[in-house]
């Protein structure tokens, strides 16, 4: 939908443009636009990345507030303005958790779970409903403890608990995948609840290999 907005210099209408079509200077960003759009890719869990790459680096080159070093102080703040979006916008969707929240979040849900922000790995959501990964919780947040605590030659372990929290991510991932998939195709409380289960554990065990990268270094 064209916006009828206007270009703060010259009044002449600029809709979503950019750049004034009249005096050519930079316009801020449309804060309501979504990173997919604003990279050029097509909403969805997998996105390509050199497409992606290419959308952030064609656009940062032609934003970059080193191109309006010797503008006016409002046209370095909107140059300044459009990288931040573009750099928030490239982070996101480079990294799968963070374009599943967001994706979330796009659709009507939540897209951020308890164990995302504070506390200790082991503080797993416990209104989870799901009796299962609960317990594994409590069972490896339990061993990386006594791991911890007595750290000597236990490096092979280690390494088991790595690999098992990799391919534990890695179904995860999977799962999440179908279930935006379904999503935005019909979005539905069931589906986005599922969706954002499976956030929750990929929050969880991206922080429990933070642990174990801690722990890896002091057996370095």
């Amino acid at each position: 939908m064209m916006r009828d907005r206007r270009c703060w210099s010259c009044g002449v209408g600029v809709a979503d443009a950019p750049f004034c079509p009249g005096c050519e200077v930079i316009q801020p960003p449309d804060a309501g636009v979504d990173h997919f759009a604003l990279l050029g890719v097509p909403r969805g869990f997998q996105v390509d990345r050199g497409r992606l790459e290419q959308g952030y680096q064609e656009r940062q080159a032609r934003f970059h507030p080193d191109r309006f070093a010797l503008a006016s102080a409002t046209e370095r703040r909107h140059s300044l303005e459009w990288a931040t979006q573009l750099n928030t916008a490239w982070r996101t969707l480079r990294d799968p958790v963070l374009r599943g929240g967001y994706l979330v979040r796009l659709l009507g849900g939540r897209g951020e779970g308890s164990t995302a922000s504070g506390g200790q790995a082991g503080r797993a959501d416990m209104n989870d409903g799901d009796p299962e990964f609960l317990m594994t919780v409590m069972e490896m947040r339990e061993e990386l403890a006594e791991l911890s605590a007595n750290p000597v030659g236990t490096g092979e372990r280690v390494a088991q608990l790595r690999q098992e929290i990799e391919r534990r991510i890695a179904t995860e991932l999977t799962g999440l995948e179908k279930a935006l998939t379904r999503a935005l195709a019909a979005t539905s409380a069931p589906v986005l609840a599922e969706a954002e289960r499976h956030l929750d554990h990929l929050r969880y065990h991206q922080r429990f290999i933070e642990e174990l990268e801690r722990l890896e270094e002091e057996l370095a």
